[in-house]
């Protein structure tokens, strides 16, 4: 079958056939006449992301066009082969010579497709080859070649930098706008992202510098629409980049040299006024009287078609007869509003005055039509305070870095650090895990055998979990973000966060390392990681960071009999110890405040469709609530765990290393999860039968928190007597008690 057969060409106007023929052709070969490779091009002709000429894209008509079949040939299909060597001879010398910035992107979105496409095709369940690469740094064969061949298509995203933009938007169509270069840009500004990190990883800083310049004037060139889907889009393209420099600075890769090109390439985006939202609420309301107007004009049937063309179908309000002058006036008074509070979203009292503003829109003072229209406006201010927060802070670190104030191991985050070894600790067999735990209890009844077979399993260890925990125990601080590389890390299940499995069992190995050794270093360095996830703030955390206590004791005990705890390490130990507060070493009441915060915060969606997220609590009757109590409510909307039944999982979970189940009342802790149900259904009944969503329920104790808050103080003694000399005297410190 021919090329032409195989993309199905167009028939249809001489104009949209001359204009695709040059896109057809390029496509043709770039990936089937060098690669030879006719799936990859059907895989183009199918992609969402089709992109068309630019004074093409706006045309609605074009979504539309007839396509010949899979196996056929058009019956011009000798002239159309001639039109396109012809077309393509002209675009090549023309295009060199006065393409614009925005036919250079659209180009290059085509060229992009497929390889991102050939990226993303992998097991879904898998950690994404994109990710892997940019958290770790590790090109799996799949990144690589993706590398391979993006990194020609470097010179013409710098290039377009210095080239004109404009994209002129056909603004009549109202709400129908098309604006399908805005999927283009973001994917643009992802793989500008990745060539970023190649160049920086390889050494090239200059190439690194003008690539984020790249990828700030896509965030720029989007909100050029002043459109405010666009100046949405050229935020989130600014908050990719500030969260990738972000990354980078807590993994210790941005050098002075590339801080100071990152700082000076981010300048023009530094603050969210570089996406105009006050003009694009301008345009907006524009756009929605042209649209209303519109509609006004239409009989009831084609209303309802353009209705549904607009995904608006089920907008009641606007089937019957529409008031347009009446519309006009309440949307320009709305618009205007919102436009007072984005002028300056800063300014004291902006809560309170979109509060103000969404309730009068709600109760009906703007109309019901503008009600349909009305954008978030409290969603949009939360994002550009999130944006100028966000790029504040990060501009702080990429001075500091510049001026060679700080160095860039001085912001590293301990979060890479501990995920790593957690989730290679979460690798090891059941077996694997029995023997170390043996060692680590009981290290002098067992065999020479076994210390010696134990001893080359620590070895195997010694980088992918030995070494992470002492990187990750001399960062500063920890943190796992609800967003970025580790997100999912920090994601909750009630009492459960994923990394706390894991960690428990990391530290473990790392002790028996220092058991096998003789070396209280690594033992010092388990006591910095209780510190880091004793800060954290959550009750989880707060448990990992008592049992991480509780393990380092029992080594650091058996380290003094064997002699190994030396003045210098009981010093150092010491000094750690006077960190942790006396009353509360763990933070377990820091911890119980913010799981009350939470609560009171986090949405439950009852319902199925239709349904819609409710806060069931009050955060004033859950601070009256006792600690046990709230542990009750957080275990009543976990999910079943495998790894806290009694039954087992025969899972990594089931291991000697990272057991957790010693933890928690585990019947308690079942009957909590069983009453999830009846709490949801109280929680859908309660608005009309005025009752409590948590009526009915029977309060169980999956955890005696109670209990924890005294016996972390027994722990923090027996720390304290291991920093003690053998003569009876403690080292001088800072003063203990010191708060975080």
């Amino acid at each position: 079958m021919s090329i032409l057969g195989k993309v199905g060409l167009v028939e249809s106007k001489a104009t949209a056939r001359s204009n695709t023929a040059v896109l057809w052709l390029r496509i043709y070969f770039q990936f089937g006449g060098r690669a030879k490779n006719l799936d990859m091009i059907e895989l183009i002709v199918h992609m969402r992301t089709l992109v068309l000429p630019s004074r093409l894209r706006n045309n609605a008509s074009m979504r539309n066009l007839p396509r010949c079949p899979r196996n056929t040939l058009p019956r011009s299909w000798v002239a159309c082969f001639l039109a396109y060597c012809v077309a393509s001879a002209w675009s090549s010398l023309a295009l060199g010579q006065s393409q614009s910035a925005a036919e250079l992107y659209d180009q290059l979105a085509i060229d992009l497709a497929p390889l991102h496409a050939a990226l993303i095709a992998g097991d879904p369940s898998e950690d994404p080859s994109e990710s892997r690469y940019e958290r770790e740094g590790v090109a799996d064969a799949r990144m690589t070649a993706w590398l391979s061949a993006a990194r020609p298509f470097r010179a013409d995203i710098l290039r377009a930098v210095s080239l004109h933009y404009e994209r002129p938007l056909d603004r009549s169509q109202g709400f129908a706008l098309l604006l399908p270069h805005l999927s283009e840009q973001r994917n643009l500004a992802r793989a500008t992202r990745w060539l970023a990190l190649d160049a920086i990883r390889s050494g090239d800083t200059s190439t690194f510098g003008e690539l984020i310049r790249a990828q700030s004037t896509l965030a720029l060139r989007s909100a050029e629409d002043h459109v405010l889907i666009s100046s949405l889009v050229g935020l989130a393209i600014g908050l990719s980049q500030q969260s990738m420099i972000g990354d980078m600075i807590d993994r210790g890769e941005l050098p002075q040299e590339a801080a100071a090109a990152a700082l000076a390439a981010t300048t023009d985006i530094r603050t969210h006024d570089f996406v105009h939202l006050s003009d694009a609420l301008l345009q907006e309301r524009d756009m929605a009287i042209l649209e209303m107007e519109t509609l006004s004009a239409l009989e009831p049937a084609d209303r309802a078609q353009r209705l549904g063309a607009l995904e608006m179908a089920d907008a009641a309000a606007l089937s019957d007869g529409i008031q347009f002058d009446e519309f006009k006036g309440q949307a320009t008074a709305f618009y205007d509003a919102c436009r007072s509070i984005v002028n300056d979203p800063h300014a004291p009292g902006v809560e309170e005055a979109i509060a103000k503003l969404e309730g009068e829109l709600m109760d009906g003072k703007y109309g019901e039509l503008t009600k349909q229209f009305a954008p978030a406006i409290g969603r949009m201010i939360e994002r550009a305070l999130e944006y100028d927060a966000k790029f504040e802070a990060l501009a702080v670190k990429l001075s500091a870095l510049a001026d060679g104030s700080k160095k860039p191991g001085d912001f590293m985050v301990a979060a890479n650090f501990y995920a790593a070894a957690a989730t290679a600790c979460a690798a090891l067999g059941l077996e694997e895990q029995a023997e170390i735990e043996t060692l680590r209890l009981a290290k002098e009844s067992v065999t020479s055998e076994q210390l010696a077979r134990t001893a080359r399993l620590l070895d195997r260890l010694q980088v992918p979990i030995t070494e992470n925990v002492v990187a990750g125990s001399s960062c500063a601080s920890l943190a796992f973000g609800r967003t970025g590389p580790w997100a999912h890390f920090n994601a909750v299940n009630g009492l459960i966060r994923e990394t706390m499995p894991g960690i428990q069992g990391a530290v473990r190995v790392t002790l028996a390392q220092a058991l096998i050794t003789s070396n209280a270093t690594l033992a010092l360095a388990c006591i910095r990681a209780c510190e880091h996830y004793a800060s954290v703030g959550n009750l989880g955390h707060s448990l990992v960071a008592e049992q991480i206590a509780k393990d380092s004791v029992i080594a650091l005990e058996a380290l003094r009999t064997q002699g190994a705890l030396t003045e210098a390490s009981r010093l150092e130990l010491a000094l750690l110890v006077a960190k942790f507060p006396t009353d509360d070493p763990f933070r377990y009441r820091r911890a119980i405040e913010s799981e009350r915060h939470a609560l009171a915060a986090t949405p439950v969606w009852i319902g199925s469709e239709g349904g819609q997220h409710v806060r069931p609590f009050d955060e004033d009757r859950l601070r009256s609530l006792p600690p046990n109590q709230l542990v009750f409510l957080l275990a009543v909307q976990m999910r079943a765990e495998a790894m806290l039944t009694t039954t087992g999982c025969a899972c990594s979970y089931d291991g000697a290393l990272m057991d957790l189940r010693s933890w928690f009342d585990l019947d308690g802790l079942a009957k909590a999860i069983a009453q999830g149900e009846t709490f949801r259904k109280q929680l859908e009944l309660a608005p009309s039968s005025n009752s409590s969503p948590l009526a009915g329920l029977l309060a169980t104790e999956p955890l005696d928190l109670s209990r924890r808050l005294t016996d972390q103080l027994a722990v923090l003694a027996r720390l304290q007597e291991l920093a003690k000399d053998p003569s009876g005297s403690t080292r001088e410190a800072s003063p203990s008690g010191v708060s975080e």
